[in-house]
């Protein structure tokens, strides 16, 4: 029972001297909050490379549905105008979906 305790730096330390290899004490709470923020940081970073396809999937869902908006905001338009379809020649541009392009290109 005695081995698994352990002893801390007295709570009020000397003060140091000015020197070269004068150094700041760390107090104990300080150094709880430094390796709590750096795991939350690991564990985060972890996340975001396991679930890093899986978010490209869902932005890419997003883009095409705010594409199939733009393009009924477009078609919206042309009723208004007067027009029963897109103009002749008329490609509906892409604005939200990525164009990949290949790799030989």
């Amino acid at each position: 029972m005695l081995l698994d305790t352990k002893v801390l730096p007295p709570l009020r330390v000397p003060p140091l001297e000015e020197g070269d290899d004068s150094v700041t004490p760390l107090s104990c709470k300080n150094v709880l909050e430094i390796r709590r923020r750096k795991m939350n940081r690991h564990k985060y970073k972890k996340l975001m490379k396991r679930t890093k396809f899986l978010r490209r999937r869902v932005l890419d869902g997003r883009r095409k549905k705010k594409q199939k908006r733009f393009e009924k905001d477009l078609e919206r338009i042309w009723m208004r105008a007067g027009l029963k379809k897109a103009p002749e020649g008329w490609n509906t541009p892409k604005i939200f979906i990525k164009q990949y392009k290949s790799k030989r290109e």
